[in-house]
């Protein structure tokens, strides 16, 4: 009896996890043609005073968005780690300025954010201190589901726009990043951040 209860229990959650992980990957796949007050850029680690290389990948796609007028300003997110001689969206709007984005297209987060949850609700307050009411956001494609449950739970009207330029690519790496989703939207589901 007790086995037959334990495996009833895994086959559960496998199931579970499994349709976690189709979620994600359905949802890594919806692109928004919405035109918005902002981007918002999630953070995502510098090295020296530079974005990283997945970070970058995400402020091209900001970049584009920009370029080709989908939104007025790009919202920068991420704070200052131990170590690092420049926050993630200090950085971030270097790397902007540098390709000819103005600086009165740019705002930054003034929060010292380090996860997904504490980018979105500084871009929140942001959004609200600048009174931006919609949002494209760029991130990594298998990132979309968790930010826009996020976004939904926060109140911020947001619609994906996944990077193009994503470094998470090949079986392997793309593998790896939604197993990793698919631990941290069980956690979020049960901690709420």
């Amino acid at each position: 009896m007790k086995l037959k209860v334990l495996a009833f229990a895994l086959v559960a959650a496998l199931l579970w996890l499994g349709g976690t992980g189709a979620r994600i990957v359905q949802a890594s796949r919806t692109v928004s043609t919405r035109t918005c007050d902002a981007a918002i850029v999630l953070g995502e680690g510098v090295e020296g005073a530079q974005p990283s290389p997945v970070f970058e990948g995400r402020l091209q796609m900001a970049l584009k968005l920009h370029e080709a007028k989908r939104v007025r300003l790009i919202l920068l997110t991420g704070g200052k780690s131990d170590g690092d001689s420049v926050s993630e969206a200090e950085a971030a709007r270097n790397y902007l300025m540098a390709r000819g984005v103005p600086s009165a297209a740019i705002v930054l987060e003034t929060g010292d954010s380090k996860t997904t949850h504490g980018n979105l609700t500084e871009a929140k307050i942001a959004m609200q201190r600048h009174a931006l009411t919609t949002a494209l956001i760029v991130s990594d494609p298998l990132h979309m589901y968790r930010s826009r449950l996020m976004c939904s739970k926060l109140g911020i009207d947001a619609e994906p726009a996944p990077t193009e330029f994503s470094r998470y690519t090949g079986f392997i790496k793309r593998t790896q990043f939604l197993l990793r989703e698919i631990v941290f939207v069980n956690y979020w589901w049960l901690v709420g951040e």
